[in-house]
């Protein structure tokens, strides 16, 4: 990028970044940085499971931060320009250290800990809440340091300790996309480092162009031109937010149009997907183990924070590295100790490329009255379609299967089982497979519903609101105006339900299953892709008989 903030040297640090060259920060964000919780962001993958399908995709939380900051600063710094009455540098300097902490709170393999491991648990839990609960303790653990110019540095930042708390405040606020209550005259304040409003900040900004980079591909959009020509304007009914000139609008279009694409090709990835489930069944797994029970870290207590501030990435060395004889001295021994060497066997699949298949992908036509929310949308998916395919694919499964079969077969070759399995298949009796709904796979006994994973995904641009990005003609305009009219193309909402089967050696049963459910279905009509059943699902209102037929699916 070729933009650069006029600071003095003495007060900034240097740092070299693949993406923007050569970044100015103030000296005073390095005393957040250089702290033991904010540099875990090190070893936290900015794209969780995808490192391990796009190699290039190997960038962290910590410099994805960083370049949000410096973003961060050269737009503020940008949009001062001739109004430096409506907020000061160190409103810059706060607004900088909500961009450096947006993402503190990540969990292991960043959005996959929340949306896999999190939300399966029943949390109501997000990572930009726990962050700010971390900045706190940051701060609180700077104000012990005997350095006088460090704690100088706390208080330029944060104020002092009567100060303190309000700061915080706004900071929180920066970090969260709302405006704070005691300053609502300046709303495009709490609108630079996540927008509500919109959905174009700097953190956007930033993770398209580092994660494009990333995975060899090309950028769709100038961060340059975006900043250079955008202004603070009056829009009705917004107050004071920040605005672009209309020859950019194409530009803004493309911003959406390249998230959109990173979402449906790079960042859902069926073996992405499938990937980070194998990863959040390790973490269910190795819960029951104590020291990998994580879900007491989900408070926000002083202890589990600290707790918190030491979970990265590596966790899941710790659990390969892990003794499971050591789980035999705590109370639930047996359990512990099983569970721990099913993690082990999930991870021993994971490292030799043994991954859940996606089997099946069923596109859900989206009617017009779906249209109208993403929240819909996605309650239909969650709520309707997805449980009623996971029911008549259990019930299809254990009809169909036949597990005495299956038992023989294992047991011919397997007469040098894995002794690293959960179960042996030699320990199970095969009147046991027949009258119960397990089966003898490659990891010992697995039950119907350890056969197979159903996820969902919504590809739209529901994020990027035309009706709130306002536009101006002229530099000297006094007010911004909202130009819907200017993007009329429309993306059409994709919503699918996929379908993983978690042993390749059952693979052929699951999709052999997946298919009579969904043929048995009047909702849903079939096509196929070369790899995959891929079935379209409407409503049974709707007339789509030109897509019945099934083609070879070998």
């Amino acid at each position: 990028m070729s933009m650069e903030p006029a600071i003095k040297q003495d007060r900034v640090k240097v740092v070299n970044d693949p993406i923007y060259g050569m970044m100015h920060l103030n000296k005073k964000l390095f005393r957040i940085i250089d702290s033991p919780i904010y540099q875990r962001l090190r070893d936290i993958k900015q794209l969780g499971g995808m490192y391990m399908v796009f190699p290039g995709a190997a960038h962290n939380r910590f410099e994805h931060s960083i370049g949000t900051a410096h973003i961060t600063g050269l737009w503020l710094k940008k949009l001062r320009k001739g109004k430096k009455d409506l907020y000061s540098k160190q409103d810059i300097l706060h607004a900088q250290v909500a961009a450096l902490c947006h993402d503190l709170g990540h969990g292991p393999f960043s959005h996959m800990f929340e949306d896999v491991f999190v939300n399966q648990q029943g949390k109501c839990w997000k990572h930009e809440e726990a962050g700010c609960h971390l900045l706190r303790l940051i701060v609180n653990e700077c104000d012990k340091e005997n350095d006088p110019d460090f704690r100088q540095d706390i208080c330029d930042m944060f104020g002092k300790p009567t100060e303190r708390l309000d700061i915080l405040d706004k900071i929180t606020c920066m970090i969260q996309g709302k405006v704070w209550e005691k300053d609502p005259n300046r709303p495009f304040l709490y609108q630079i480092v996540a927008n509500k409003l919109n959905g174009i900040d700097a953190d956007k900004l930033d993770y398209l162009a580092r994660d494009t980079h990333s995975a060899a591909l090309e950028l769709g959009f100038s961060i340059d031109r975006l900043i250079e020509f955008s202004s603070l304007k009056e829009v009705e009914g917004k107050g004071l937010v920040v605005c672009f000139h209309r020859k950019v609008s194409h530009n803004v279009w493309n911003l959406f149009k390249s998230r959109h694409s990173l979402h449906k090709e790079v960042y859902s990835h069926t073996v992405v997907e499938g990937i980070e489930l194998m990863i959040a069944d390790v973490f269910k797994s190795a819960r029951s183990a104590t020291r990998f029970d994580l879900s007491h870290m989900l408070e926000f207590t002083e202890t589990s924070l600290h707790q918190y501030g030491l979970l990265t990435d590596c966790i899941l060395k710790e659990i390969e590295r892990a003794d499971p004889e050591v789980e035999k001295y705590n109370s639930d021994a047996d359990k512990g100790c099983l569970d721990l060497k099913r993690a082990q066997f999930i991870i021993n699949k994971l490292r030799r490329r043994k991954l859940y298949t996606c089997v099946a992908e069923i596109k859900v036509v989206v009617n017009e009255d779906l249209l109208t929310t993403k929240k819909k949308i996605k309650d239909n998916l969650n709520k309707e379609q997805a449980p009623k395919l996971r029911k008549q694919l259990r019930e299809e499964l254990c009809r169909s299967f036949n597990p005495a079969q299956r038992a023989l077969k294992r047991r011919r070759i397997s007469e040098n089982a894995n002794p690293d399995s959960p179960v042996t298949p030699r320990t199970t009796s095969i009147q046991t497979l027949v009258t119960s709904p397990c089966v003898i796979s490659e990891g010992g006994q697995v039950s119907v519903d350890d056969m197979f994973r159903i996820t969902t995904r919504l590809f739209d641009m529901a994020e990027f609101d035309s009706k709130n990005v306002a536009f101006y003609e002229h530099s000297d305009d006094a007010k911004g105006v909202c130009m819907p009219q200017l993007f009329a193309s429309k993306v059409i909402p994709e919503a699918y339900i996929r379908v993983y089967a978690c042993d390749r050696s059952l693979l052929e049963e699951i999709k052999e299953a997946a298919l009579k459910t969904v043929k048995g279905d009047l909702s849903l009509n079939l096509y196929v892709s070369p790899k995959a059943i891929r079935a379209s699902s409407v409503y049974p209102e709707e007339d789509h008989d030109h897509l019945d037929g099934v083609a070879d699916l070998n």
